[in-house]
């Protein structure tokens, strides 16, 4: 059970977020499920919060009914009246597959995408975080890279850099520098002299590469 403090309140959407989308009727499940009774049993309080109305609000509820999924309130959060007159039903977390960031399935034959249950449990179960854009270029860097890139840091600083260290070192670089490095590789002569002069300067004027470290960019 998840200690009180990291109880979530998780608006949820229906129709293709928990079902596929075959609105009015109620689309096949998609993965939804075992997610939600695993976020009930950790504490976690689902609010159904969708678009539906009347009969077709009714057997979203009962889906949930059916597959024995606790409903902590229906289009509100049942506390919000002490302290609202607001509409929007208030959540830390609202899980929509018309919400920016959620993680989607586009499915080959079917017009509109649903959400990819399995990353949302990994996002908030798991606690991991979506791949960012850099992420994906990042990981196309192999251990000669960064091999070459510790070589520089190292000349700079006199400092050795553990793996997790030498990524944010990367990260903190000049937008044109990490697009070079991308596109030629770490160990490439010309990026790894525009790295070292950058760094050069920077440490020179900080007189501390640990601090730089410290202020990584969010």
């Amino acid at each position: 059970m998840a200690k009180k403090k990291d109880v979530l309140n998780i608006a949820i959407d229906f129709d293709g977020t928990c079902v596929s989308h075959e609105y009015p009727k109620v689309g096949k499940d998609i993965g939804a499920v075992p997610v939600l009774k695993e976020l009930v049993n950790l504490g976690h309080k689902l609010i159904l919060f969708t678009m539906r109305d009347g009969q077709e609000l009714r057997d979203a509820v009962e889906w949930f009914k059916q597959n024995d999924i606790k409903l902590y309130g229906v289009q509100y959060n049942p506390t919000q009246q002490h302290w609202t007159k607001s509409n929007k039903c208030y959540a830390n977390l609202y899980i929509d597959d018309a919400a920016l960031g959620c993680p989607l399935i586009y499915e080959d034959g079917v017009d509109r995408p649903y959400v990819d249950w399995k990353r949302v449990r990994e996002m908030i179960i798991e606690g991991k975080k979506e791949k960012t854009l850099e992420d994906m270029q990042m990981e196309k860097f192999d251990k000669y890279d960064w091999a070459h890139f510790h070589d520089v840091i190292l000349e700079v600083s006199n400092k050795q850099l553990s793996q997790e260290q030498l990524e944010k070192a990367f990260r903190l670089l000049p937008e044109d520098i990490k697009e070079d490095a991308y596109r030629w590789g770490l160990s490439d002569t010309p990026v790894r002299d525009n790295i070292y002069v950058h760094y050069k300067e920077l440490n020179k004027s900080i007189n501390n590469f640990d601090k730089l470290l410290n202020n990584e960019r969010n």
